[in-house]
């Protein structure tokens, strides 16, 4: 037997059994039912039914997971049949709050093992080794172009250890202190400022919300990327308050609003055609009255400067 079954907890009784549930009880947008669907499915490929398929919600949404849904996805998958029975449980991994994950670390921990390379096996890796939070991610756009390039991190200490940091940013602007640990850190290794570049570069190839956790993480990155000078930080920054400030959908609320008044900070101070060319335009299309207010004082602060 594999040694990643033995360490799944023992599942807990489920409200509504995905194996019994008639799909016909639920509208097919309904998202309780295509977390249903979800399990269901994932119940079929440990009997063997989907082989080599790959599964394909109905949704590019989360899904309202429930916090028994990973260990009982784990515990079904005793005859494993390929790669097809680790899918929903890698999902399910992906979207839950970090920190429902604790309780089966080792065994996920394990299934890497398993799994070896592959995107499958990486995918298991950017979950455990996503930041911690409260919150599943809003929105699986932005999250399966992230989470690759946070694995690929995974082996470098100094990267890790910048990204650590990021996480303990908790304003808009950070204090001189942060900063200079920022400058530090950036200097340890010579990949750690190309890896923060990278970083951003995902937020700007995707649509959709993003969620408080990720957004969290790209306010401090982009606070690491703004130690850097020259026109090429300048205009990555100024893409990124662009893309984060813009609404999320149809109401005024940002994509990512923490990353966006970050952003619209660094780029108050930072010299260059760039920075006064992105608050403008930001200044005509952002909807949240809170980021407004904020754009119109950077801009202000940053035409005084030049005046200087």
């Amino acid at each position: 037997m594999d040694q990643w079954r033995s360490l799944v907890p023992e599942p807990a009784p489920f409200t509504v059994d995905p194996e019994r549930a008639d799909p016909l009880d639920f509208a097919p947008d309904d998202p309780e039912g295509i977390r249903i669907d979800a399990l269901r499915w994932h119940a079929q490929a440990v009997a063997g039914w989907h082989r080599d398929r790959v599964f394909h919600p109905a949704t590019s949404e989360r899904l309202p997971w429930q916090r028994g849904d990973l260990v009982w996805a784990l515990s079904r998958a005793d005859r494993p049949w390929g790669p097809a029975s680790f899918q929903v449980p890698a999902m399910i991994a992906e979207e839950v709050p970090a920190a429902w994950l604790t309780e089966c670390e080792a065994a996920l921990n394990a299934i890497v093992a398993r799994l070896g390379d592959g995107p499958l096996a990486d995918r298991y890796r950017s979950a455990l080794a996503r930041p911690g939070g409260d919150g599943p991610v809003a929105d699986r756009r932005f999250s399966t172009v992230v989470y690759p390039v946070l694995a690929g991190f995974l082996g470098d200490p100094a990267i890790l250890a910048a990204l650590a940091h990021t996480r303990s940013l908790t304003r808009p602007a950070p204090s001189k202190a942060w900063l200079r640990q920022a400058e530090a850190l950036l200097t340890v290794a010579p990949r750690v400022p190309a890896a923060m570049r990278d970083v951003l570069d995902t937020l700007l190839c995707t649509t959709g919300a993003v969620d408080d956790d990720h957004d969290s993480l790209l306010r401090g990155v982009s606070w690491l990327v703004a130690a850097e000078p020259g026109e090429e930080a300048s205009e990555l920054l100024a893409g990124v308050a662009l893309t984060a400030g813009e609404p999320a959908g149809m109401g005024a609320q940002p994509r990512a609003a923490r990353t966006a008044a970050a952003a619209v900070e660094i780029l108050a101070d930072r010299p260059g055609p760039a920075p006064i060319r992105a608050l403008s335009q930001l200044a005509r299309t952002a909807r949240s009255k809170p980021l407004q207010a904020r754009v119109h004082a950077a801009l202000d602060r940053a035409h005084l400067a030049r005046a200087s």
